[in-house]
């Protein structure tokens, strides 16, 4: 039997932010340690090519973690990457997975997650759009920050991940397939793509703030305020307190 195949897909950029790298570091640590064991992984990560920090993160995960199928794609600018429908687009057109989780770098996939995604996935309970019910949140965002601060960029680990303290994280309910928890069947978007065709997908103008509601458009493409609520555990989320943008979800 030909196992399933699933494809994450992360941005990731620092400019300032070292967190984003360390959060990075985090996650794909996550996808090394706690991967599924009955379904083929597929890690596609965006990045900009002089963003020396998030390729340096990447290019030790993809040396030491031997993970079969890593792609690590750099944008021509950050105008290209901070839009983050232009990437996840590509993904859309040409992938040959079954399930793509279009996901942010501040998510963690820990243990039985991809396996429960098989069960749901074989028994025919996910939509063409779905989303996890409930999402480990960090209890706030100082114990977010204290986590991820653990992570020495100079030192990575293959098993970052395992610092992770689970008294530190709540379960608070999801209510719609938000930016970082939207997981979509491969086919429907080799057919839709991701907001191809508006301007979602062009390049952000010189001076234009990063603007992240290309979830809210992509939804209503499928004809659905929030897509489909499924039981999923195992995803965790890390809250941080400096953001490259205002967070509204």
């Amino acid at each position: 039997m030909i196992p399933m195949k699933i494809e994450i897909v992360s941005h990731a950029w620092s400019y300032g932010y070292d967190q984003y790298a360390k959060l990075l570091a985090l996650q794909l640590s996550s996808l090394y340690v706690y991967g599924p064991s009955r379904s083929d992984l597929r890690i596609t990560v965006f990045v900009c090519e002089d963003d020396i920090e998030i390729t340096d993160v990447c290019e030790f995960f993809t040396k030491y973690a031997k993970f079969k199928d890593i792609r690590v794609i750099p944008m021509q600018s950050r105008n290209y990457l901070m839009r983050r429908a232009i990437g996840r687009n590509m993904v859309a057109l040409d992938t040959d997975a079954d399930l793509v989780w279009y996901a942010d770098c501040d998510y963690l996939f820990l243990e039985g997650c991809f396996d429960s995604l098989t069960d749901l996935c074989d028994s025919g309970k996910l939509g063409d759009l779905s989303y996890p019910k409930h999402i480990f949140y960090s209890r706030s965002h100082k114990s977010g920050d204290e986590f991820f601060n653990l992570v020495d960029l100079q030192k990575l680990q293959l098993d970052e991940c395992c610092k992770l303290k689970r008294e530190d994280f709540v379960s608070e309910p999801l209510n719609r397939a938000i930016g970082g928890a939207q997981i979509c069947r491969g086919k429907t978007l080799n057919k839709k793509g991701y907001l191809r065709g508006t301007k979602w997908v062009e390049p952000m103008i010189e001076g234009e703030g990063a603007n992240f509601r290309d979830d809210v458009m992509f939804r209503r493409g499928f004809g659905c305020d929030r897509g489909l609520s499924i039981p999923l555990g195992g995803v965790y989320r890390v809250r941080h307190s400096q953001n490259t943008y205002d967070e509204e979800e």
